[in-house]
């Protein structure tokens, strides 16, 4: 017979048998996963989660790949997008990093010129020594943009507001752009509007 906590009753833990060291960074902390019922689920501050044995975890293993809070909020964003899914990281950064391995080396990519210099550091010195073919333009003057698209443009990638400077892309003119002439993903880091 299984408790409110959705984990089987043999399976918690005898905190009666167990050492001193194991029970002073244990006991009373049962990984209930959402049993409180609360309306507005708690903030997950745990780094690793119960495992049913090493390398076989229940829903989550580790904070890095995933946990309870960055699941709803994965699953708001999604609901708000109309989407299947949404993925959230860490930091701006590696949500950009990631969006990168959509890319082979010989791919092209258009990017903004007025780019964040953590950014602009991540196309210029890890992506083109990698192959990755790069092009910077002002993205403000869409006759430029159009320009700079390839055959091979895989992805557009676009700042607005930039940052430092504040420029303001068209972001519908550049899709309809590279809608027509090429089909690539257009990802625009939105910062300073959230």
């Amino acid at each position: 017979m299984g408790s409110n906590s959705g984990f089987d009753d043999d399976f918690r833990l005898d905190y009666t048998k167990l050492d001193f060291d194991t029970n002073a960074i244990h006991a009373g902390q049962e990984p209930d996963q959402w049993t409180s019922r609360a309306v507005v689920p708690p903030i997950s501050l745990a780094t690793t989660f119960m495992q049913r044995a090493p390398a076989e975890p229940f829903q989550f293993e580790y904070s890095r790949s995933g946990n309870p809070t960055r699941k709803c909020l994965e699953e708001c964003l999604a609901a708000l997008e109309h989407a299947k899914y949404a993925l959230t990281y860490a930091s701006g950064l590696a949500a950009t990093h990631n969006l990168t391995h959509l890319l082979n080396a010989g791919d092209h990519m258009v990017s903004f010129d007025d780019l964040y210099g953590g950014t602009n550091r991540l196309f210029r010195n890890c992506l083109i020594p990698r192959g990755f073919e790069v092009s910077f333009v002002d993205a403000t003057d869409l006759k430029k943009l159009e320009a700079a698209l390839r055959p091979n443009t895989k992805l557009v990638w676009l700042e607005t507001p930039s940052n430092p400077t504040m420029k303001v892309v068209d972001i519908k003119g550049v899709c309809d752009i590279v809608r027509k002439k090429c089909k690539a993903i257009v990802a625009v880091d939105n910062t300073f509007m959230s």
